[in-house]
């Protein structure tokens, strides 16, 4: 019986063994950042013919989830500003649904929030494509003119937050060799924009592959930024009109990296969360 005993604990005790020694070759290698990639359930989408139709019927709470400032530069006339983490302590907005709405291309968060929602009670989506889709659609907002030419530039703070999102389409338009290479992310791809027909005609094509995805959203970087706006009034005339760019280019967001992650060369990936479907109603 002893003998038993002993036997089932050495098992026990080598299975344990084996699960740390599974756990320590899971760390990823210096220099890479392993990201959950977030996945949108596309019944989450409301598209902004929708959504403009239900603002002006009064059939939906259009929630504008920016911070008050920026809310101040400009928004949709009609909306309301509440921070994402305070629409729950909201019972008034049980009444109608809710559709979300900032920018456009910050969307982890705001699935998220959707989750939490669902859960309490409230019926909520997200308006696809955000401002810059309204915009782009004809739907009028109120501001400040100025800071709305601006509404369509990321801070590299905002990207990194978003790195693994599976509907970003990042664009690297300088090209790798262009850049100094310390930082990568796995699923940009290199399509030179600039002066360059050729690779805007490819950006169409994967625009149009990718068409189907009612909250995929392009952004763009070339090296240091000072491109962006070149690349902007060229893509326009190319009929390239709803992308974002990249504020600063891939040395400010390069160099965000390095100040939270000061280790060398980095690589960040993403990494899929088996089974979860994001926000799914």
């Amino acid at each position: 019986m002893r003998t038993r005993i002993a036997s089932l604990t050495t098992a026990i005790l080598l299975i344990i063994a084996a699960q740390g020694q599974s756990c320590l070759a899971a760390e990823p290698p210096a220099g890479r950042i392993l990201q959950q990639s977030t996945t949108i359930s596309p019944a989450l989408a409301t598209s902004v013919p929708a959504a403009m139709a239900g603002l002006k019927e009064k059939t939906i709470h259009l929630v504008d989830v920016r911070l008050p400032g920026e809310y101040e530069k400009y928004r949709i006339h009609g909306s309301l500003n509440i921070a994402l983490h305070a629409i729950k302590t909201k019972p008034f907005l049980k009444t109608k649904p809710v559709v979300l709405v900032n920018e456009g291309f910050s969307l982890s968060q705001m699935t998220a929030t959707c989750d939490e929602l669902h859960q309490a009670g409230f019926k909520a989506a997200i308006l696809a494509g955000g401002l810059l889709a309204w915009k782009e659609k004809g739907g009028q907002l109120i501001g400040d003119p100025f800071a709305m030419q601006h509404l369509n530039d990321i801070t590299p703070q905002i990207l990194f937050q978003e790195t693994g999102c599976a509907h970003h389409l990042i664009i690297d338009a300088a090209g790798v060799k262009k850049r100094s290479g310390d930082i990568e992310v796995a699923d940009a791809k290199t399509v030179p924009l600039m002066d360059n027909p050729t690779g805007q005609a490819r950006l169409k094509a994967l625009l149009k592959e990718k068409s189907a995805d009612p909250f995929l959203s392009v952004l763009i970087s070339a090296d240091s930024g000072r491109e962006n706006d070149r690349i902007r009034r060229q893509l326009e005339q190319a009929g390239i009109r709803r992308v974002f760019f990249l504020q600063d280019g891939w040395s400010a967001y390069e160099q965000y990296v390095k100040d939270r992650h000061p280790s060398g060369r980095t690589q960040i990936e993403h990494i899929a969360a088996p089974g979860v479907c994001r926000s799914c109603p």
